[in-house]
């Protein structure tokens, strides 16, 4: 299978590649998130730590054209690291009450949303949570986004770090409907 490989903004290690990922990579991100739910279970923090979606509603986001799907592939071309976001069409207002008047009304149809970003355990620590990061606010930009947003378990500091490190700030708290799961919205102005 031919990939379709991208050049990044910010430098990538040797050998390791950027690419757009597609409905075969599906299977082995969500494998990928399963391994990393297993370690944090053995760490004793799994308890907010879910996949929410089926196995075809995450394949989703790696076929449907509202998303955006980016991997890192280790030398050997094995997926290592990926990321999705979405452009949505639903208004800003819901997710973000307190971006001034001006901004609400530039996008209030256009909401982008950082639905997930893993990386596998033996490629941590070698920056491709924010390489990914970048590219998919770089592609929320060029959708017309002014704000992109991302939720993230009170439980899962890391996360949380890697948010803030990347400029994004608190907008609020909510729990997730039938699943009592608790859920930190971030927020950044792209």
């Amino acid at each position: 299978m031919t990939r379709a490989i991208l050049t990044p903004d910010l430098p990538t290690p040797s050998g390791f590649q950027l690419i757009r990922c597609d409905a075969s990579d599906g299977p082995v991100a969500l494998q990928m998130g399963r391994q990393i739910l297993e370690e944090l279970a053995k760490e004793g923090k799994a308890a907010h730590y879910i996949i929410d979606e089926t196995d075809e509603e995450f394949f989703d986001f790696f076929r449907k054209p509202e998303f955006y799907p980016l991997g890192v592939l280790d030398p050997n071309n094995a997926l290592v690291a990926v990321g999705v976001a979405s452009h949505r069409q639903e208004p800003i207002q819901k997710y973000l009450p307190f971006i001034p008047a001006e901004d609400v009304q530039a996008s209030s149809k256009s909401v982008g949303y950082i639905e997930f970003i893993q990386v596998a355990a033996n490629s941590r620590g070698r920056g491709f949570q924010r390489l990914l990061f970048a590219e998919l606010e770089k592609w929320l930009r060029a959708q017309g986004t002014l704000y992109a947003t991302g939720s993230v378990s009170p439980e899962n500091q890391y996360s949380l770090n890697n948010f803030k490190s990347q400029g994004y700030r608190e907008a609020g708290r909510y729990v997730v409907k039938d699943l009592n799961y608790p859920r930190i919205l971030m927020v950044k102005k792209l």
